[in-house]
C-alpha cells in the first residue's frame, strides 16, 4: 500500500521493536484499558501456538507515525503493544526471581538481561543512557516507568488512576499464566524462548505508517468502519508468506477465511 505517502506491511512484533524507536502513546490518548477477558484470549492463543508451529497470531491493524527517527507515536494500537510489553516484562520479572532465588544464576541473568534489553529498555550505543521500548499517556507513564518496570509495588494501590491498577493487575496475571505451565515456570531458558520465539516471532500486525496526525485519524476510522476484518479477535490465526497474510476466522467452523495483501 502506498496512498498519498502512507505504508504499510505485515511485521511481528520482534520486527516492530527492531526499528529501535521508542514506542510512544501520545499524551492526549486513553489510558490502558484492557482487561480480564482480553488478557486470557491472548495467554490461549500464545498458549495454542507453541503446539502450530506453522501459525501466527493475528493482533489486527497498528496506526503509527514515524518521527525524528527515534519515535513512532501510536495512534491505534496502544492497547495491543503495551499489554505485550507487559507480557515481556512479567517473563523478565520470573526469570530475574530464579536469579534472585540462586537457581543457575549465571545463566539466568545472561536470559533476563536479553529479555529487559529487547522489550523493556536499552542503552543508547552513543549516549549510553537507557532507552525505554515504551512511553505511556499522560496518565500512565509515571506509574509504569518509576513503579512497574523498576518492580516495586505502589505504596497505595486503591487510590490510582483505574488505567494503573489495570496494568499492575496485567503484569500479576501474566506473571501467575507462566507460573502454571510447568515447562516454564523455573526455566530462564525456556522462559527467555517464549517471549523471543512465540511472542515476539509469531504476533503479527499490519503496520500502517501514516506521515501526520490528520491521516492517522482518516486511517484509524477508515479501519474502524470499513476494515472490521483485520480487528484483532475477529481473526486470530494467521499464515505469513512475504507480503501476504493468509487469516482464518476465530469463529466457529465454516466461517471464511480472508486473504490479506499489503
Amino acid at each position: 500500500m502506498n496512498r498519498r505517502g502512507l505504508t504499510a506491511r505485515p511485521l511481528s512484533y520482534r520486527e516492530f521493536l527492531g526499528f529501535d524507536q521508542t514506542i510512544t502513546v501520545p499524551s492526549g490518548q486513553s489510558g490502558y484499558a484492557w482487561g480480564a477477558d482480553e488478557w486470557d484470549d491472548l495467554w490461549d492463543d500464545l498458549v495454542a501456538l507453541r503446539k502450530a508451529p506453522d501459525e501466527y497470531h493475528f493482533l489486527g491493524t497498528l496506526v503509527v507515525e514515524a518521527r525524528s527517527g527515534l519515535e513512532f507515536l501510536v495512534w491505534d494500537g496502544q492497547q495491543r503493544l503495551v499489554t505485550l510489553g507487559v507480557l515481556a516484562l512479567a517473563v523478565f520479572c520470573r526469570i530475574h526471581r530464579l536469579v534472585e532465588r540462586g537457581i543457575e544464576s549465571d545463566h539466568n541473568r545472561v536470559w533476563a538481561q536479553r529479555v529487559w534489553d529487547r522489550f523493556v529498555a536499552e542503552k543508547h550505543p552513543v549516549t549510553l543512557v537507557e532507552m525505554r521500548k515504551l512511553s505511556l499517556n499522560a496518565t500512565d507513564d509515571p506509574f509504569f516507568r518509576d513503579t512497574l518496570i523498576r518492580l516495586r509495588e505502589p505504596a497505595d494501590l486503591p487510590a490510582l488512576p483505574r488505567s494503573n491498577r489495570l496494568l499492575y493487575d496485567c503484569l500479576h496475571t501474566f506473571d501467575r499464566r507462566l507460573g502454571e505451565l510447568e515447562d516454564l515456570r523455573d526455566n530462564g531458558e525456556a522462559l527467555r524462548n517464549f517471549v523471543f520465539d512465540t511472542v515476539a516471532d509469531r504476533t503479527l500486525f499490519v503496520s500502517i505508517v501514516v506521515r501526520n496526525e490528520d491521516d492517522a485519524i482518516a486511517v484509524r476510522n477508515s479501519v474502524a468502519e470499513g476494515g472490521r476484518r483485520l480487528r484483532a479477535g475477529s481473526w486470530r490465526r494467521a499464515r505469513r508468506n512475504g507480503s501476504h497474510v493468509y487469516l482464518a476466522a476465530a469463529a466457529p467452523c465454516g466461517a471464511r477465511g480472508a486473504d490479506l495483501e499489503v
